[in-house]
């Protein structure tokens, strides 16, 4: 399809149009390689700005996505991870139906910083063990995830095989229930590592995860951090009308 170059609607939104009807319409499938920018100046006889701000208005639509020395890709549907109860990553890529895998970067024995020992409300001189994993679901990278455990509570944890769901070593190794977790989440922009393992551009806005996981008597089993990919991953927050605990106070 020609773009109309008498038309008032600007090129570069007829150009998004025609992207985006090409996906809708199963042209351009999910992980499809799209044309390049001087592919798409020569097809559709516009300047490399046009194409340029078309490509980057579906970027942060989430429709695209773009690897550093690759290309543009039509982005995959996000995954839903719902804040609703302690889930592992492993039990949500399972429920999805996708196959969950991980690479293990680190797991040592390390002295924490401040901040971890205040999250972990540990004394100076304690030690944690320290895990870092690129988790994946189907071979398809979503995050760079960070993780301290008390090694008094889990001596041995820096040895065991970590591949799979940290949470179910936990329970059923080391027979602890875990109660609880409280997470904060924010956006922040990828630095040069943490780009190069979660595979987006230095400087592309992610989503940021803590957690803090706790045991019945209050005691924080874990402390995480997540680096998230934006385009694969979204979360979803199921609330409840409770009238009961609405109240209207007068103002006097």
């Amino acid at each position: 399809m020609a773009l109309d170059h008498q038309s008032f609607e600007p090129l570069y939104h007829q150009l998004k149009v025609e992207i985006r009807n090409k996906i809708k319409s199963g042209v351009w499938k999910e992980g499809n390689l799209i044309p390049s920018e001087s592919e798409f100046c020569n097809l559709y006889k516009v300047s490399r700005a046009t194409v340029r701000q078309a490509l980057q208005d579906l970027v942060n639509e989430g429709l695209l996505y773009r690897l550093r020395g690759k290309g543009t890709f039509v982005a995959h549907s996000k995954l839903d991870n719902l804040l609703k109860d302690t889930y592992s990553f492993t039990t949500n890529m399972l429920r999805h139906g996708l196959k969950p895998s991980s690479l293990v970067l680190k797991q040592e024995l390390i002295n924490p910083s401040d901040k971890v020992i205040e999250e972990l409300k540990l004394s100076h001189g304690d030690k944690v063990v320290f895990l870092e994993r690129v988790r994946k679901c189907d071979s398809i990278t979503l995050m760079l995830d960070r993780v301290y455990v008390p090694y008094k509570l889990c001596p041995g944890l820096e040895s065991v095989d970590l591949s799979g769901s940290l949470y179910e070593v936990l329970t059923q190794k080391y027979k602890y229930n875990l109660a609880k977790a409280r997470e904060f989440i924010e956006l922040g922009r990828a630095d040069k590592y943490v780009a190069k393992w979660i595979e987006v551009e230095v400087g592309e806005a992610i989503i940021l995860k803590q957690r803090l996981t706790y045991l019945e008597d209050e005691t924080p089993i874990e402390y995480s951090y997540q680096f998230i990919r934006g385009d694969r991953c979204r979360f979803v927050v199921e609330l409840t009308h409770n009238p009961v605990n609405m109240q209207v106070k007068n103002l006097v």
